[in-house]
């Protein structure tokens, strides 16, 4: 019989590496974006699912619009992440340069 307790423990530095979303957000110390793009998340996440029911629509309209509105959301989500990532990138870039040229 599998030990459930050990395969849970073994999981866990696994699931701090993929939950870097939010954190690379905290850690780029980013966190009014972050709290922008959750918040706008939830409000098109209402509008998603209840948009299409008060306009007449099926539930099969209702997920095909949260998809939508779900992978807009996270591509959005990659941007702001990928620009953050590079400012902080060219950050150190130029911080190294001008600590070279000092040197």
């Amino acid at each position: 019989m599998m030990n459930v307790a050990a395969t849970w423990q073994d999981e866990g530095p696994r699931h701090r590496q993929l939950k870097t979303g939010n954190a690379a957000a905290v850690g780029l110390e980013r966190q009014r974006a972050q709290f922008a793009w959750d918040a706008s998340r939830l409000v098109l996440t209402i509008l998603a699912i209840t948009l299409p029911s008060h306009l007449g629509y099926g539930p099969r309209i209702a997920i095909l619009s949260y998809g939508v509105a779900m992978t807009l959301m996270y591509a959005i989500h990659w941007l702001l992440s990928h620009c953050a990532i590079k400012h902080r990138v060219d950050e150190a870039d130029r911080a190294a340069l001008s600590s070279a040229a000092t040197a």
